[in-house]
């Protein structure tokens, strides 16, 4: 589970109801109750603008200042969700 942007308004948004034993676990940005297993803290939908939690708008892209420069280059795609060529190491599925 590596360079994910794994946000929750009301719950745990990272839970391992069998425990997280053999999971690798890097890179990503956790904004959510529960355990974050290491993962950095995201802020808030300030991070994603063009994303509500009403499920309206859902463009991912994230904001400039947005805290994602937390991914492991390891684990990191060569490009983003849609097809651009990643050019910054940040967590997530879009680049800004």
């Amino acid at each position: 589970l590596a360079n994910n942007i794994l946000y929750s308004r009301e719950k745990n948004a990272l839970h391992f109801a069998n425990g997280n034993a053999g999971v690798v676990i890097k890179g990503n940005v956790i904004l959510g109750s529960g355990a974050h297993h290491g993962s950095a803290r995201g802020r808030g939908l300030e991070d994603l603008p063009g994303v509500s939690w009403n499920g309206e708008r859902h463009d991912a892209k994230p904001a400039a200042g947005a805290p994602f420069g937390k991914a492991d280059a390891s684990f990191l795609l060569p490009t983003d969700f849609h097809g651009q060529p990643r050019t910054q190491i940040i967590s997530g599925a879009i680049t800004p």
